[in-house]
């Protein structure tokens, strides 16, 4: 069992990987463009700390706050070398075995910050991000190229990143809940409307509608008398046919 969900969590890291900008977005900071007064951009940009997305609780959000900083420290905080940016993650791993150790432990705090959000983490994303940190210690292990390789990959960028997708998914799941529960028939309603849509049958119409040509009865009479009506002019234009035996009692 316990390899079934090794090889699970493995092929999800992998796809992880594969997404473009995972590790190398900054997790602490962004960039945002420069207006002057008259309104318009001046062509430069500079760094302010990310907001914390509003749909999430107070608790979540100093939890994400608390992880960005964390994971920005640990990856990119120090100096930047020929597009590669340095934390102390890199340099402390820069002593053979003990500094990857100490790296290890660091980064296995950052993935216990990310399990104190309300509810705590589901176990398949606690076990994502433990097969980051130590597919990352495994890389560190290399002398001087793992600690490279440990820059570039961002163990602890990536757990910040899968973190935050995580609350923004389930506070918008909690918000859609909540609307449900406060409005059940406004919610049924566009459900009703989104079948209609996608091509559900008609309701049948009545054996009166479809004989007296669409009309329905309404609450006054009018168009079955209508209907009534049309049919008895029918009737007497066509010629009078024997269809049977006719039996008395």
């Amino acid at each position: 069992m316990s390899a079934q969900i090794f090889e699970m969590v493995a092929k999800r890291v992998l796809k992880d990987t594969a997404r473009k900008n995972i590790n190398s977005k900054d997790p602490y900071f962004e960039e945002v463009a420069v207006y002057g007064r008259d309104g318009r951009a001046t062509g430069r940009v500079k760094k302010q700390k990310k907001g914390i997305p509003r749909i999430l609780s107070q608790h979540d959000g100093k939890v994400l706050k608390k992880v960005r900083r964390q994971a920005y420290r640990l990856d990119m905080s120090l100096f930047n070398c020929c597009g590669i940016r340095f934390g102390w993650s890199s340099v402390i791993g820069i002593v053979p075995f003990v500094g990857d150790v100490v790296d290890l432990l660091l980064a296995y705090r950052v993935v216990t910050s990310c399990c104190s959000v309300e509810g705590g983490l589901p176990e398949s994303l606690r076990y994502r991000m433990y097969f980051n940190i130590l597919l990352d210690f495994g890389i560190g292990l290399i002398p001087f190229v793992g600690d490279v390789a440990d820059a570039v990959f961002r163990a602890n960028t990536r757990n910040a990143w899968l973190l935050e997708e995580y609350l923004i998914k389930k506070a918008e799941t909690e918000a859609r809940l909540r609307q449900e529960k406060e409005h059940p028939n406004a919610y049924r309603s566009v459900l009703a409307d989104m079948e209609d849509q996608n091509g559900e049958p008609e309701p049948k119409k009545s054996f009166w509608s479809s004989w007296f040509g669409g009309k329905e009865t309404s609450h006054d009479g009018q168009h079955t008398q209508e209907a009534g009506v049309a049919g008895a002019d029918q009737d007497k234009s066509r010629p009078a046919t024997y269809s049977g035996h006719i039996t008395t009692s």
